[in-house]
């Protein structure tokens, strides 16, 4: 099954809870970036993981979220986990704000309620993986989505087709280092708009917003820096962000033709970085 990736279109800082945890607000779409995940029942008690793929030596084999996510279903279901052979091809960057974590543990979800014949609804895959993952509860989803808080769906959101470019500079970026490394000045909260038709008018929405991790990463990862400055050069660019906590950035372009020309150029002219059309 594919697990595929997400960016946030946009990312504000709303708070901080008792919990010690910020309160977000993102809206988040899924994205034709994808991973691919297998797992087959086997007649041995145990769970054996095979990981391959251009991103597979960054990703450790007896901990991650797919083994997390086989955990927690089995524990919600009051059963042993059965032997299983799990194989994944790791073709999302790792810690790139592309969700690549969550979503690899949101397609283990579905595959075992399936697998095991469980026939959990989504409400009860998003409790489950919300438990350890703030953004499995979209992945389980996978529309484009208002999110508040931690990571609660407030709200499905109906968006246009956007063109758009991902530039990684093949950085891993740590979500908790870019929240500790300074203080925010919290935000409003945007109105809540659930259908958005028209692409120019839903770009200028999004130039209303921000992603107020940015200033934080970039002193972490300067290269953010010259990504969000390479993006906005280049003709048809309506809006050039960092997605989610980084280090991945996307800029948002006017139509396919100009999206195409930006790939062309800038993939040429920066061979070290990941560059994709979505």
């Amino acid at each position: 099954m594919l697990s595929n990736a997400k960016i946030n279109l946009y990312l504000h800082v709303t708070g901080k809870m008792h919990s010690g945890f910020h309160s977000l607000e993102s809206l988040l779409i899924p994205i034709g970036i994808c991973d691919s995940i297998n797992i087959a029942l086997c007649e041995e008690k145990m769970i054996t993981i095979t990981i391959k793929g251009e991103y597979a030596h960054l990703i450790n084999e007896s901990d991650n979220l797919i083994l997390k996510a086989v955990d927690a279903i089995c524990k919600y279901a009051n059963i042993k986990s059965p032997g299983l052979n799990i194989s994944l091809h790791k073709n999302i960057p790792v810690g790139a704000g592309l969700g690549g974590g969550s979503s690899d543990a949101a397609t283990t979800l579905k595959i075992m309620n399936k697998l095991l014949g469980l026939n959990y609804s989504n409400d009860v895959l998003e409790k489950i993986g919300s438990t350890f993952g703030a953004d499995i509860p979209f992945f389980i989803e996978n529309r484009p989505a208002l999110i508040k808080g931690v990571g609660d769906i407030e709200t499905l959101v109906d968006i246009p087709e956007l063109p758009i470019l991902l530039i990684y500079p093949n950085i891993e970026l740590s979500t908790v280092d870019v929240f500790k490394h300074a203080p925010f000045e919290f935000s409003e909260q945007m109105p809540i708009v659930n259908t958005h038709h028209d692409r120019m008018d839903f770009i200028s929405y999004l130039g209303l917003c921000k992603n107020e991790l940015e200033s934080n990463a970039i002193e972490l990862v300067p290269q953010i820096k010259e990504i969000l400055e390479v993006l906005n050069k280049q003709p048809g660019c309506s809006i050039a962000r960092m997605s989610g906590s980084g280090s991945t950035c996307f800029g948002v372009f006017k139509s396919n033709f100009e999206l195409q020309t930006a790939f062309s150029q800038i993939s040429q002219q920066y061979p070290q970085w990941w560059v994709k059309t979505v």
